[in-house]
């Protein structure tokens, strides 16, 4: 007989062994710690808390269970990866676990996408340019007329790409520590790349807004100076 406890992660209600519930304690706040100083350690560890939402709730579903075990726990953390993973890869080292997660799975891509996300999904399954995609797409609803009745069921049918772990997978980046890593530095990088060229687009249009302010300041003063100096000289 075990002593169980509820506990809530990122608002998903599960029942948990205490030893386990310890377990995974430790192992959160050394993820915690290790991700304290990062740019937005909170999203970054959500995250890593959803992702093991996920993985309890298949492993109970799988297994028609309802309590997580410690057992359990131990399985999550060697597929997430542990802190020390890091100081591994920093030392040219392989990790000690081995990744499972790391296929790809089919879902619209919300990032990419002119209606529902579905051709930008399907190319990053297949690993494609999105436009040859469209292109097929294009062509069956051009030739047969099935490209439209075939986008509205996988629109349909395909979920959305909403969480970090999701357009991961959908890319077939490992769910683990470091690739929850990579993933979230990769995107500050994208980010602060879009700031910079927003910034380098919008100095011209600075500038010429200048220009024409003070283009159309001169030729105001020089229309309303003539009959100026006309009333002056009368």
């Amino acid at each position: 007989m075990n002593k169980t406890i509820i506990i809530n992660i990122n608002g998903i209600i599960f029942h948990i062994e205490e030893d386990a519930y310890e377990v995974l304690r430790t192992y959160m706040t050394e993820v915690k710690r290790h991700f304290f100083n990062s740019a937005d350690s909170l999203e970054i560890t959500t995250d890593i808390e959803n992702r093991i939402a996920e993985m309890f709730t298949e492993i109970l579903a799988r297994e028609h269970r309802q309590v997580v075990t410690e057992q359990d726990v131990k399985a999550v953390i060697e597929q997430m990866g542990s802190v020390q993973d890091f100081d591994y890869e920093e030392s040219g080292t392989s990790a000690a676990y081995t990744d499972t997660t790391g296929r790809r799975r089919l879902f619209r891509d919300s990032d990419d996408h002119l209606v529902g996300g579905v051709c930008a999904g399907i190319a990053n399954y297949f690993d494609v340019e999105t436009v040859w995609i469209r292109l097929i797409f294009a062509i069956f609803f051009v030739v047969g007329g099935t490209g439209l009745l075939l986008y509205i069921v996988l629109w349909i049918i395909v979920p959305q790409a909403t969480t970090r772990a999701d357009r991961m997978a959908m890319k077939g980046e490992p769910l683990d520590l470091q690739g929850f890593k990579r993933n979230f530095e990769a995107e500050l990088h994208s980010v602060s790349g879009r700031l910079s060229a927003m910034h380098h687009e919008a100095r011209p249009l600075m500038y010429k807004s200048r220009d024409f302010i003070s283009d159309f300041t001169h030729h105001l003063g020089t229309f309303l100076g003539e009959p100026a100096k006309f009333c002056l000289n009368l």
